[in-house]
């Protein structure tokens, strides 16, 4: 029986809303888990075989845009990334098991026709040839009870434990990978493509956390010089375990609103925008610093490139950053600030990550708004109230309790979201409530303070009054 190469499993895995069974039998048939593989007379690519003309072609222009990369280097660069190859393969594949998941039947021919028309693996009609062909090939496997396919799957069913961070790449397989799972500068062909460092594959919209302190040396967005964008790079000089300093930059992200932007001044590769010297504005290890655009963070030390990516570093340009950034991981870099409790209770634990968040985003805010900014810009945000939801159950209600997180009825998920609205309103309560109390004393005072001086007053009158009458009364000694 075929096996999931590990660092297949890692890279897909994440992309994947159906079980893993179905996508791992996609994979399975159309390339044997090869990423380097090409098919149909060179126009299909990777695990997936992403074709021209359809899924392969959004990949390429996602390519071009972040590397300027077009043709054979474009081609080489999808295969080299399972990742990307991933995050354009799996929706449609996602979709088919969306449309279909409910009426699973891994026995049934016509089940499989449906899959292979609607996932785009081959696609076509269920009465194509080609369609009925790939049909039979993965009712075959499910006979074979293949990747688990014939265990009646409902859901994602995968038991490896896969990490969900930006650096997954590097915690979930082991140290120098060879580049057609993770591309760096010292691949051929790395330099001519502009490779400062090694690229880490992740999801869009994944959150990048610092690696360490330290100073912001530069941050700003780039074009290529062919006029594709490069998105966002922010630079930290960084101090490591072993006592060396250098300018590590995190690259192609959509960086956070609380990093100043600095450095904007051009370099030897890519033409900036002229922009401000660095403010000196330090951030901390595990400070939320952007999000994952492009399917990928590039990582580097000391790029010699200028602007955005710093001047005057204290050392070389770093070839192979890779230990470097793991001993800068095993000292908890690049994690966010970890939660102190958890239930156990996806819903529950992400309100309590994210008033935890909170408290960081404020010091961040405090950091980069001067003067009375920062502040008032932190109470603002701290003052917002949370709206009231009930946390979703797909496929609707279970008739019964069968464990949290397997299936909820409508009161049991009206009490999580009642226990999570109270827990990220908690501090918005507490502000806006001591506010409230505190303006209310300040009333009260007021009110006390005028009445104490109309009374003084009146008493001030009547002393007046009193001591007049007394002055007017008639002399009556002889």
């Amino acid at each position: 029986m075929p096996s999931v190469p590990p660092n297949i499993q890692a890279a897909v895995h994440p992309f994947a809303r159906c079980p893993d069974s179905i996508w791992q039998a996609t994979a399975y048939l159309e390339s044997g888990f090869n990423p380097f593989s090409v098919g149909d007379v060179g126009t299909s690519f990777g695990i997936f075989q992403l074709h021209r003309g359809g899924q392969a072609d959004a990949a390429f222009r996602a390519i071009q845009r972040t590397t300027g990369l077009t043709g054979q280097a474009a081609e080489q660069y999808l295969m080299s990334h399972v990742e990307l190859q991933a995050q354009y393969a799996m929706p449609a594949i996602n979709a088919a098991w969306s449309s279909l998941g409910g009426s699973y039947n891994p026995t049934s021919i016509t089940w499989w026709l449906n899959f292979c028309s609607q996932s785009g693996h081959p696609g076509g009609s269920p009465g194509n040839p080609v369609t009925q062909s790939m049909a039979a090939k993965y009712l075959a496997l499910a006979k074979q009870n293949a990747f688990g396919l014939s265990g009646g799957v409902t859901g994602n069913q995968s038991t490896v434990a896969i990490d969900t961070t930006w650096l997954r790449i590097l915690t979930t397989l082991p140290p120098h990978q060879p580049c057609n799972i993770v591309w760096r500068r010292t691949c051929p062909g790395g330099k001519a493509a502009f490779e400062g460092g090694m690229d880490l594959t992740s999801p869009n919209g994944t959150k990048v956390y610092a690696l360490s302190d330290g100073e912001v040396r530069g941050a700003g967005y780039f074009v290529h010089p062919n006029g594709n964008d490069g998105h966002g790079v922010v630079t930290v000089r960084t101090s490591f375990p072993d006592g060396s300093v250098g300018d590590v930059y995190y690259q192609h992200i959509q960086i956070s609103p609380n990093i100043i932007l600095c450095g904007q001044t051009g370099g030897q590769l890519y033409a900036g925008v002229v922009g401000p010297p660095p403010t000196g504005q330090r951030i901390q290890r595990g400070q939320f610093i952007g999000t994952v655009v492009v399917g990928l963070v590039e990582v580097g030390i000391n790029a010699e490139w200028g602007g955005i990516w710093g001047t005057n570093h204290p050392g070389p340009w770093i070839d192979d950053p890779e230990d470097l950034i793991r001993s800068l991981m095993d000292q908890g870099g690049g994690t966010p600030p970890r939660v102190p409790l958890t239930t156990g209770v996806d819903f529950l634990d992400n309100a309590i990550r994210e008033m935890h968040t909170k408290q960081h985003t404020g010091l961040e805010t405090l950091t980069k708004h001067p003067g009375l900014a920062g502040p008032l810009q932190q109470f603002h945000d701290a003052q917002q109230f949370v709206p009231f939801s009930v946390p979703s159950q797909p496929g609707g209600d279970t008739p019964v309790v069968g464990g949290i997180e397997s299936g909820l009825t409508y009161p049991v998920r009206l009490f999580i979201g009642v226990i999570s609205f109270l827990i990220q309103n908690t501090m918005p309560f507490f502000i806006r409530s001591s506010f409230s109390l505190l303006s209310l004393i300040v009333i009260v005072a007021l009110i006390i303070n005028i009445t104490s001086k109309i009374s003084s007053d009146e008493n001030a009158e009547d002393d007046t009054e009193k001591e007049g009458r007394e002055n007017e009364q008639p002399d009556t000694e002889v």
